[in-house]
């Protein structure tokens, strides 16, 4: 029996084996959804849009370089130029393809903040991956193939690097940093004027200890990989030599663009797009930076992001740094504060006491939101004043309310409940602006990120050179396509299928089955061709159209005015389509 009982003993006393599921923990299978989100909105229907002028570039090239040609635009991205090279030697080039590596680098950018959970809080590292998700101007970053989204996520991997103690992978992110996009430099910059300002005052620069102890760790053999990297990626492994000068036209590009052009916006375009976009990350952001101001307990990272934010911002407005191409140096620091703005009020909602009041006040406030919001809906589908009214009224009697609620349990309490609202419905708005940016508007000319957009005509133009192709018994093997060179940036790569498709300064007087001119006024028609113009190129400011109209496409993203259109003719012979222009 005493045998029996202390076998028994000795057993319960192994060590029980553990799960190996361990790190499988609600946070992670948090991160794990939020990834989930950002792969649904980056990848689903990535080649519906035909290329952007900043993505032709990088394809156009490494596709002429493919097929043994030395043409190379004036500026394009090395590495993109690198990742398309190899995927098209290894799959067919197309639209998708172009940007498949910058979405995969975009859904990377919502898992990163993982990495940065002790600085910026749990709560406030899976906000940031929840913004980012979602981001309307991370989303159409991230289907881009011009290199923005993959400097960001260069500078992102350089900080966790910096913030982890790896200087190798610091090197590995400053390599194909340079690689990447002009914005990458907008932080280095930064960090170089703010030394050069502590030099002068001769005040020491917080912080700067740290990024020296980082530089000191590098080795030898992580500066040799750092060099290989660089080389190896400007060349691309030595088949593009012309990459080189390319890696210099990224870095002077920063320099280049400083001074401000009237084609990419007024001074107020990127102050304006970041609060259409992003209301929501825009006014946390805020809330960080007041903190990181007046807080005692602010920390010193908050107010260099905050200084860095400020910096892309002067860039901006000041500076000549406007477009698609610039606008992520102003969204990353504003949406890494943002994390931290949520962090910051939760922190405050959990002061004092909480009851069914609060969950009333929220409730109120959501409910006054959306009847304002959907009056505002019929005010721009009938134009009729009683709407506009009601909407105000709508806003005056939550605003009424909330008044009431602070009397009765306090004003903290009261604001508390309308940020909790506000949070809740800015977040429905963001999300829809993020699917109408992803799926349906991303190359709409009316969408305020564009000032020229390839149109969505490039689409017809492809199908009729098909049907041309189809209708005279040949295929994309023989069919012979003249354009015009002026048209090359464009239908180089619309006309990739196509071997015998060549430019020429007058393509009319050449043999061919299909010739494509520039818009051509009726008087000069050819007599023996039928033309159909096509639009490549589409322009429209939402400040051209009525105040009505420009309400329409804010609310709905309904098509609204008459874009300018750049067009080409496409024409065929008679016999083959059997009518005139």
């Amino acid at each position: 029996m005493n045998a029996v009982t202390d076998s028994s003993l000795a057993a319960s006393r192994e060590p029980t084996r553990t799960i190996a599921w361990d790190w499988l923990t609600v946070e992670v299978g948090a991160y794990a959804a939020l990834v989930a989100v950002g792969l649904v909105f980056r990848l689903l229907w990535l080649g519906a849009w035909p290329l952007a002028a900043d993505e032709l570039a990088p394809a156009l090239s490494a596709l002429r370089a493919i097929r043994g040609e030395s043409w190379r635009a004036v500026y394009y991205s090395p590495l993109v130029f690198d990742l398309n090279l190899a995927l098209f030697a290894l799959t067919r080039a197309a639209d998708a393809t172009v940007r498949l590596f910058p979405a995969l680098a975009g859904v990377a950018l919502v898992a990163m903040p993982y990495l940065f959970r002790r600085r910026l809080g749990r709560v406030g590292a899976l906000a940031v991956a929840a913004l980012a998700a979602i981001s309307p101007i991370g989303i159409y970053l991230s289907r881009s193939g011009d290199g923005a989204v993959l400097a960001l996520g260069c500078s992102v991997l350089a900080l966790a690097a910096l913030e982890h103690g790896r200087p190798r992978w610091l090197v590995v992110a400053i390599a194909l940093g340079v690689l990447t996009a002009p914005l990458f430099y907008t932080l280095p910059m930064g960090m170089a004027v703010a030394v050069l300002v502590s030099l002068g005052t001769r005040r020491p620069l917080p912080g700067l200890g740290r990024i020296k102890e980082a530089l000191g760790g590098v080795s030898r053999r992580d500066l040799a990989l750092g060099g290989a990297l660089l080389v190896l990626g400007a060349t691309a492994a030595t088949a593009n030599l012309a990459g080189i000068g390319a890696t210099a036209e990224v870095a002077w590009r920063w320099f280049a663009d400083l001074a401000p052009r009237s084609a990419e916006g007024a001074w107020w375009w990127l102050i304006a797009n970041l609060a259409f976009y992003e209301p929501v990350t825009m006014a946390l952001a805020l809330v960080a930076c007041g903190y990181a101001i007046r807080a005692r307990d602010s920390a010193l990272w908050e107010r260099a992001v905050a200084l860095w934010l400020a910096w892309a911002l002067l860039l901006g407005t000041l500076g000549g740094h406007r477009g698609t191409l610039w606008i992520g140096q102003a969204w990353l620091p504003a949406i890494i504060l943002a994390g931290r703005g949520v962090e910051r009020l939760i922190g405050a909602f959990r002061q004092g006491e909480r009851d069914a009041r609060d969950t009333v006040g929220v409730a109120v406030t959501l409910v006054a939101l959306c009847f304002a919001w959907l009056e505002l809906v019929a005010y721009q589908q009938t134009g009729q004043r009683i709407r506009l009214s009601l909407m105000v009224w709508g806003v005056g009697a939550g605003i009424v309310l909330l008044w009431g609620l602070g009397l009765w349990c306090g004003a903290r309490r009261a604001l508390c409940a309308a940020a909790c609202a506000l949070a809740l419905w800015g977040g429905a708005v963001h999300l829809s602006s993020a699917s109408a940016l992803a799926y349906r508007t991303a190359r709409d000319p009316r969408e305020p990120l564009h000032t020229r957009i390839a149109s969505a005509d490039v689409r017809e133009l492809e199908a009729l050179v098909d049907r041309a192709a189809t209708k005279g018994g040949k295929d994309r093997t023989t069919l012979r396509v003249v354009y015009d060179r002026e048209l090359d940036e464009v239908l180089g790569w619309a006309l990739r299928d196509y071997p015998r498709a060549r430019a020429a300064s007058d393509p009319l007087s050449e043999e061919a089955d299909v010739w494509i001119t520039r818009e051509l006024p009726e008087e000069v028609w050819p007599a023996r061709l039928a033309g159909q113009p096509v639009a490549l190129w589409e322009s429209l400011a939402l400040h051209e159209l009525a105040s009505l109209e420009r309400l329409r496409w804010v609310v709905t993203r309904l098509p609204v005015g008459a874009p300018a259109r750049e067009r080409a003719h496409v024409w065929l012979p008679l016999d083959l389509v059997g009518s005139s222009p």
